[in-house]
């Protein structure tokens, strides 16, 4: 203990889509709400910001449904959206069967989400509410400039404050179509592809759906005796089943099993899951494929490709990716085709009266197959 009485930060994690750190200090309770000891300076708006909650010790309890979450807004300590989701010991998400409120007690690998753009001014260390029996401090830091905003999550033993009413994002399962205030974006049906999007005129846009589909370009090849076989896949040839829907106030979260057939050469399917997690302006798609070790050791070049199919109303709007830092207008499609973005890079950026958006592909390298995880934002 410290002499303000709470506990040092003790433990930094990573925080998804900021990229910046988060760390956490536990306080005790305390009286009388009070002016801000220093101002938030993080402008950030798109990222959210994903805390473990197995660094959340000293709590006086582990279950979520006493815990409301706050940043400090012109000297007003005010609810923010928040949601907790738990992961199992595999990691994969536990979907509920019922709404994303349901509660639960968190381990050492569920996750707190919130947004960074909800952060606000750090608060004195008197300035806890009397109601509640503890408080932890969340601090953001942008990698970048340093500038840095604070959450704090409560916990109450008794009567619970309100929530914040806001929700960002929600996914229909039965249309198949995630939707916030700033975009919509729709999947294929029993397939992990998107088949439309549309940016909201509050982030510019005209709500004209701009995407006729995002295919795959799948391209191993595998070394088979003394020869070579070269096989090209597409989106068509995966299997989907849809096993997991749930929706929060910050993300709405979409899991797909995904197997692909090889074909008669290789009989075993190999298996893979791929996530959607859906955001107030972003959406990211973190993909896992698991294959037999007999194929892994043909293996001996894989190409991956992600192809974006525009619709006539994209007529007019602009590309640009790092080999061509200079804007590419879109010509208008002739007898009804669609412009066509080979999307053979790290990241492209689309824009126009239509709205503006950019997609980005990290390959996280994963140990047990090949992984990648496209990630997209409105606006770039």
């Amino acid at each position: 203990m410290n002499k303000h009485g709470w506990l040092s930060p003790t433990a930094r994690i990573q925080a998804l889509g900021i990229g910046g750190c988060v760390c956490v200090a536990l306080f005790s309770g305390g009286v009388n709400l009070a002016s801000a000891q220093e101002a938030k300076t993080l402008t950030r708006f798109h990222d959210p910001v994903i805390v473990n909650t197995g660094i959340l010790t000293g709590l006086p309890t582990r279950d979520t449904a006493g815990y409301r979450l706050y940043g400090l807004r012109d000297g007003q300590l005010l609810p923010i959206p928040f949601q907790f989701d738990e992961r199992d010991g595999m990691g994969e998400i536990v979907f509920g069967e019922t709404t994303a409120q349901s509660e639960f007690r968190f381990d050492e690998n569920d996750e707190l989400v919130s947004m960074a753009k909800d952060t606000g001014d750090r608060i004195a260390t008197e300035s806890l509410p009397a109601t509640s029996d503890a408080a932890v401090e969340i601090e953001v830091t942008d990698p970048v400039t340093r500038a840095r905003g604070w959450a704090y999550l409560l916990h109450f033993s008794g009567s619970l404050p309100r929530s914040s009413p806001v929700t960002y994002v929600r996914f229909d399962a039965e249309t198949n179509q995630a939707r916030t205030t700033l975009y919509r974006v729709d999947s294929y049906p029993g397939r992990n592809f998107f088949t439309g999007l549309r940016i909201a005129p509050a982030l510019g846009g005209t709500d004209e759906d701009i995407l006729e589909r995002i295919t795959l370009r799948v391209h191993p090849t595998f070394s088979i005796f003394l020869s070579t076989w070269s096989p090209l896949f597409t989106e068509e040839d995966f299997s989907v089943r849809i096993d997991g829907v749930k929706n929060g106030p910050i993300r709405a979260i979409r899991r797909a099993r995904v197997s692909l057939n090889l074909g008669r050469y290789f009989p075993e399917i190999p298996g893979g899951t791929a996530y959607t997690y859906y955001y107030l302006s972003s959406f990211t798609t973190p993909s896992i494929f698991s294959a037999p070790w007999l194929i892994l050791k043909a293996l001996q070049e894989f190409e991956f490709t992600v192809v974006s199919k525009f619709r006539g109303s994209a007529s007019g709007m602009t590309y640009r990716d790092a080999a061509n830092p200079r804007d590419l207008t879109f010509s208008a499609p002739k007898n009804g085709a669609e412009t066509v973005i080979d999307a053979d890079h790290d990241w492209y950026a689309v824009g126009g009266k239509q709205g503006t958006y950019s997609t980005g592909l990290h390959d996280p390298g994963a140990m047990d197959g090949m992984g990648d995880c496209p990630r997209s934002r409105l606006p770039f």
